[in-house]
């Protein structure tokens, strides 16, 4: 799981070919009951087991998620969206989502742009209608 549009490499191949992490590791929920996102609700050895609790970030996005709770909370339901782990908008459908909404803006200029031509021309091909 990446953070949304960061687009720094957090892992490479060492010299004997395995992968080496160059990201900051870091919890979900704060390794430390009393650091940022920090909580009562599991015990440490629980906290510290589950895979799912882990993530690796850049050195920016890592403090931004000390920082901001909400961000990291943001990310990660996202996340599961996106996964089918939470019900809700995908990433993919916000997106479609974004370009019916400008198509449907632009048809609707279309539209304007033809009732209006449609108006004139009827005024100018209609004899009975004053010009």
């Amino acid at each position: 799981m990446c953070f949304p549009d960061c687009s720094i490499v957090l892992t490479t191949l060492s010299s004997d070919g395995s992968a080496l992490n160059i990201g900051e590791a870091a919890h979900i929920i704060s390794s430390a009951r009393q650091g940022p996102r920090g909580t009562e609700r599991i015990d440490d050895a629980e906290r510290d087991r589950r895979a799912s609790n882990r993530v690796l970030l850049c050195p920016k996005h890592h403090t931004l998620v000390d920082k901001e709770l909400a961000a990291l909370r943001n990310w990660v339901q996202q996340a599961e969206r996106d996964s089918g782990q939470r019900l809700g908008i995908t990433t993919d459908e916000r997106q479609r989502m974004k370009e019916l909404e400008r198509e449907v803006k632009e048809l609707r200029r279309a539209n304007e742009i033809l009732k209006a031509a449609s108006a004139f021309f009827a005024r100018e091909l209609d004899p009975r209608l004053p010009k």
